[in-house]
């Protein structure tokens, strides 16, 4: 799911001034302190989205990158609470069960869940 999530981002960006950036958490000089203070765990079981020195994570993070690359509009419908609370039930069961569907879905996927 997060590829497929970095994939749409990238493809909405695409025409406009780049407004995402993605940061590849595995990378050895990966360091939460440049990075909102977001540390390599805590990245691997939530989407986040850094604006300034505000952190977004979770469903929230993901309608607020959304609404960056130009769909606000859908965002906001989004955002009203009966659907709201659908999206933030969603979301949990999506990220819960990330790996699973990533692999069944790309099975050349180097995503692996994260040591406990």
């Amino acid at each position: 799911m997060c590829l497929t999530n970095k994939a749409l981002l990238t493809f909405f960006d695409r025409r406009r001034e780049k407004r995402l950036s993605f940061v590849n958490i595995r990378e050895p000089d990966y360091s939460p302190s440049k990075h909102g203070g977001v540390s390599y765990a805590d990245a691997m079981r939530h989407f986040h989205v850094i604006d300034g020195d505000h952190v977004a994570e979770g469903s929230e993070a993901i309608l607020t990158a959304y609404t960056k690359v130009g769909l606000g509009w859908l965002m906001g419908v989004l955002r009203f609470p009966l659907i709201r609370w659908l999206v933030d039930g969603l979301y949990a069961v999506i990220s819960r069960h990330r790996y699973t569907s990533e692999r069944a879905s790309n099975p050349r996927s180097d995503l692996t869940p994260p040591e406990c």
